[in-house]
């Protein structure tokens, strides 16, 4: 039988673990172990001192040495005492460990220690406490929040995160079902958790609440069924986010979208519409032309002003719509805001639904301003079409059934300068939040006025522009139409026939010569034959196959000298505008007057 001294012996050289005894505060016994975990020789380490395997100072500030002191004093008393350490290696390293003591008494108290390397357990515990503290942190910061609840629908557990999401803390936040607001996207609360618990599926659903400060939010709650290890339903896990934002950012992108498509509609319609009326006009004004001293043009004159009433009120409507297009002359003209509001809103009247009611408060005198059309319908458009959009846009998310939108315009004084004030106000909850005002400003200070907004159960907008008292500085002067148009050759190219046939006309009676095609190519072959007889050449901007910018370089480069007039429903078409500012070409907006064709085409004869 093996003897039990060489068992214990085998035991001591063996282990893993440093072991070592103490007596009389010195080493008298070591095993191979410790060697290699202090980093010592034999001969080394058995003239080392438990001070010397030690830093000056332990972690919690102690001396090393009075601490190991105390540790000794409560094995002997107790029999044991296990504890971390921080011990240091020959090259000074310190390393964490954990020892236990063991008085033995023989001749006198021998102290048995083992020591433990436990280094890769600390940096583990540390990476799991930091794993911890960032995994709180990051539960309490982010911009969702984590919830489980069991099959009761009590709260299990709510991440720290749901103070920063809604405002409420955990304990608050277990009865949210009382910060439900009216709202009709909350009737399906119940029937989706019934989903979820009853019937094990995977829900999505909104909810809208108030927050702890009061404001409306709406959440999205994902949820899904969790089960134990025996496939029994134990509980849903869930996740909340705030989709307030969100729903703002698609109200504009869906209000985007949908003007976009209104622009795009807008420009082709009115472009074939201009064509109509061109044609329309330019009719009109050649039979009037015909009749004029005629038996029966006492009895028809009346009739002709109402038609150029309803052309006028036609015209003006078509500008409007190519505002929306955003393709539109924006130089300055005098607006009187009584006829300008009036028209505008009597627009939207048709287009609106019944459920917004607008109420507008004229001023008793002529508001007259010196601004660009195009600006100042932007402006206005931007702000009602908005309450519109709002309002049927949320239809389905709040209980907002109808609008009222009221438009009142003043005169008032401020800084010592007249100003025509107009406030626009509206009963629509929050819709405008979502207004670009950065836009509406500039809009506004483009036309040099000044923008003031209040967002509240009354939204209210207060618009001022600088009364105009003066006269128009865009008045146009009666431009002399003699002209001897005998010999003179103008070259028509259009593809609207009934417009070339028109255009024709009047210039055939004002007794000039006309030559025309109804396409780029054609027209262009037209010149290069004819080009010594042809004195102006007018183009539409708008042709498949060939524009007017591509044919009017083509024609240049036939003749440096070519004089051209394009015509066209949009001023402001880049092609257009190119053309105007860079090539000193004429311009004739359609749909024109007899009277502004012929005044275009003389004046651009009339030029050296």
């Amino acid at each position: 039988m093996t003897d039990l001294r060489d068992y214990y012996e085998g035991f001591f050289n063996n282990s893993v673990d440093a072991i070592l005894i103490l007596n009389n505060n010195s080493f008298i016994h070591f095993n191979k172990a410790a060697l290699d975990m202090f980093g010592y020789t034999e001969e080394e380490f058995k003239y080392l001192k438990p001070s010397d395997v030690s830093p000056e100072f332990q972690p919690d500030g102690q001396e090393s040495q009075k601490k190991a002191e105390w540790m000794i004093l409560l094995a002997i008393k107790n029999g044991h005492n296990r504890f971390e350490w921080v011990h240091k290696k020959k090259d000074g390293t310190n390393f964490n460990t954990e020892v236990l003591l063991i008085p033995v008494i023989e001749k006198s108290i021998n102290i048995y220690a083992v020591v433990r390397d436990i280094s890769e357990k600390k940096k583990m515990e540390f990476e799991i406490k930091k794993l911890n503290e960032d995994r709180a942190f990051v539960l309490e910061n982010i911009d969702i929040f984590l919830y489980r609840y069991n099959r009761q629908g009590l709260f299990q557990y709510i991440s720290p995160s749901v103070k920063k999401v809604t405002g409420y803390d955990y304990y608050e936040w277990r009865d949210y079902l009382r910060f439900l607001t009216d709202s009709e996207i909350n009737d399906n609360v119940d029937e989706n958790i019934t989903k979820v618990l009853s019937y094990k599926q995977k829900v999505n659903y909104n909810i809208e609440i108030y927050r702890k400060d009061g404001k409306k939010m709406i959440l999205n709650l994902d949820e899904k069924p969790y089960f134990n290890e025996n496939g029994e339903l134990d509980g849903v896990l869930g996740i909340g986010r705030d989709i307030t934002e969100e729903l703002k950012k698609e109200g504009q992108i869906y209000y985007a979208q949908k003007m976009e498509t209104l622009s795009n509609l807008a420009s082709g319609f009115t472009h074939e519409v201009n064509n109509s009326l061109a044609v329309l006009k330019g009719n009109i004004d050649i039979i009037r032309k015909k009749l004029l001293g005629s038996d029966i043009w006492n009895d028809i004159s009346e009739r002709f002003n109402f038609v150029d009433k309803s052309m006028t009120r036609i015209i003006e409507m078509m500008e409007r719509l190519l505002i929306l297009s955003n393709k539109y002359d924006d130089r300055k003209e005098v607006l009187d805001l009584n006829d300008f509001i009036l028209n505008l809103t009597d627009d939207l009247k048709n287009v609106f639904t019944k459920n917004i009611d607008i109420e507008v408060k004229f001023s008793e005198e002529e508001a007259k301003i010196y601004a660009s059309r195009y600006y100042i319908t932007q402006l206005f458009l931007t702000i009602l079409v908005n309450s519109y959009n709002m309002i049927t846009f949320y239809s389905d998310v709040k209980k907002t059934k109808s609008g009222k939108i009221k438009i009142t315009i003043n005169e008032v004084e401020l800084n010592n300068e007249k100003y025509w004030e107009i406030i626009i106000q509206d009963d629509i909850d929050s819709g405008h939040k979502y207004l670009n005002m950065e836009i509406l400003k500039s809009l506004v200070e483009h036309e040099k006025g000044k923008l003031y907004y209040k967002f509240d159960k009354i939204n209210t907008y207060k618009v001022y522009f600088k009364v105009y008292s003066g006269k128009n500085k865009e008045d146009v002067k009666n431009r002399n139409l003699d002209f001897n148009a005998e010999n003179s050759s103008i070259l028509i190219i259009d593809d609207e026939l009934l417009i070339v046939k028109t255009a024709s006309e009047i210039l055939k009676n004002y007794g000039f010569d006309v030559l025309f095609s109804l396409n780029g190519f054609d027209g262009l072959k037209l010149y290069e034959q004819n080009r010594n007889e042809i004195d102006l050449v007018v183009i539409d901007m708008d042709m498949p196959k060939m524009d007017g910018r591509e044919l009017y370089y083509k024609l240049k480069e036939l003749n440096k000298d070519i004089k051209i007039i394009v015509s066209s429903g949009y001023r402001d078409d880049k092609r257009v505008l190119e053309l105007i500012e860079n090539e000193k070409v004429g311009f004739i907006p359609k749909p024109y007057s007899m009277k502004l064709f012929l005044e275009e085409v003389i004046k651009k004869l009339k030029e050296d």
